[in-house]
């Protein structure tokens, strides 16, 4: 297998919904036990250190008990990732969790109109409290959150609520709106550790239905693993496109890291390998000029344009999308509030980060564009502060979103 990656299996995906990936490869044919047994020790063979089970598929597989205690018994280390732990019965759940090193369960909302838009239905955040309390001592348990549009403002609601459980992660996927200026105060939780995974430039950014989670656990897993389908296929993914570099079964390892090598200009690059383009607006040359002095200095920074009024900073970002944009707020021909919003209408998914230079910010205004779908808002910067925060700031941004 490939050696920088852990394993990620798929044992079902006939009851998955709206996965871009489980779509294409819904009707693959499933193993019997005795061969999922010889991948297990394929995999053991190979050095294996890691399974993550996609538990709301791998909870319905008739025999899976025994698979987890056989990797178990060859120490390998089970993980499972529930979407919706609720709809999975408990009494399954707990004849595993000897044979299980960490179980992660999603909590992205404890209100319940959020989570019925999520998907989850309303009832959710309860069930999910019930089935925490009695994992909580026989596994370790790791929460993950999505931040999105719809739940940024009650980050704070969910914080206090962690301290309700032992648990030994908090990860979080998405984007925090005002990181800088609103960083939640880690020390205060009473957990052993907090995991915070910052995606910042994904192209799934907006969690209206139940399928963009999918996509974003899809994408997130195949950062981190290799992917096995239910029939042995080894699958990588990228944004766009799937594909398959072997069989377990089947193929061999030097087959199969030989078609990895030939596909892998094709996946997901490291984020740490890609510079930051970044595009200045601003009415004033002299801070633009004294911006791009500061960020030359980071050899990861690309300036890729300037402008210097409203009209002209939406034509460019448009032409350009950078990943990142020095706004001034106050233009005299448009104001920042709609170059945004212009921006979010037409570029969505593709919607820079957004620096806003200004001594004043509506608070409205400032709220309104949280919680737009695609509004990516990472700092205010008070215009008498711009030079001793911009190197800060991208050096913060890119920490951030490094950790992947």
């Amino acid at each position: 297998m490939i050696k920088e990656k852990k394993i990620c299996w798929f044992l079902k995906i006939n009851n998955t919904q709206d996965v871009r990936f489980c779509q294409k490869y819904k009707n693959t044919n499933e193993l019997n036990l005795e061969d999922n047994k010889k991948i297990i020790d394929r995999l053991y063979k190979e050095d294996t250190k890691e399974i993550c089970w996609i538990g709301d598929e791998a909870i319905s597989y008739p025999n899976f008990i025994e698979l987890v205690k056989y990797s178990k018994e060859r120490n390998i280390r089970n993980k499972i990732l529930f979407n919706n732990i609720s709809n999975c019965k408990i009494e399954a759940i707990m004849k595993i969790v000897k044979y299980v090193d960490y179980i992660t369960v999603t909590l992205d909302s404890i209100e319940e109109e959020v989570n019925e838009k999520l998907g989850k239905g309303k009832e959710y955040y309860k069930e999910i409290c019930k089935y925490i309390k009695l994992l909580q001592d026989q596994v370790h348990i790791n929460i993950l959150t999505m931040i999105n549009s719809q739940n940024a403002i009650e980050q704070k609601k969910i914080e206090e609520e962690l301290l309700k459980f032992r648990i030994d992660s908090w990860i979080i996927l998405g984007f925090m709106p005002i990181l800088l200026d609103r960083q939640a105060d880690v020390e205060s939780l009473k957990v052993s550790k907090i995991n915070c995974k910052f995606y910042y430039t994904l192209p799934y950014m907006l969690f209206n239905r139940l399928k963009h989670f999918y996509t974003l656990t899809e994408y997130t897993i195949a950062r981190k693993y290799s992917i096995i389908l239910p029939n042995g296929d080894i699958a990588v993914t990228n944004e766009n496109e799937s594909f398959v570099i072997g069989n377990i079964l089947k193929d061999t390892k030097e087959r199969i890291e030989k078609n990895y090598n030939n596909k892998r200009r094709y996946l997901i690059p490291k984020q740490r390998e890609q510079k930051i383009r970044i595009f200045i607006a601003n009415s004033n040359e002299e801070i633009i000029n004294e911006v791009i002095n500061e960020l030359t200095t980071l050899k990861y920074v690309e300036i890729i344009g300037t402008s210097k009024t409203g009209k002209k900073t939406i034509e460019r970002i448009l032409e350009m999308k950078p990943e990142i944009a020095f706004l001034q707020y106050d233009f005299e021909d448009i104001l920042g509030y709609n170059i945004i919003l212009e921006l979010i209408q037409k570029l969505q998914l593709e919607t820079p980060v957004f620096h806003l230079f200004s001594d004043i910010i509506p608070d409205k205004e400032l709220h309104d564009l949280i919680r737009k779908d695609f509004c990516k808002i990472n700092a205010w910067i008070p215009n008498r502060h711009y030079k001793e925060r911009i190197v800060d700031i991208i050096e913060t941004y890119k920490k951030y979103r490094d950790k992947d």
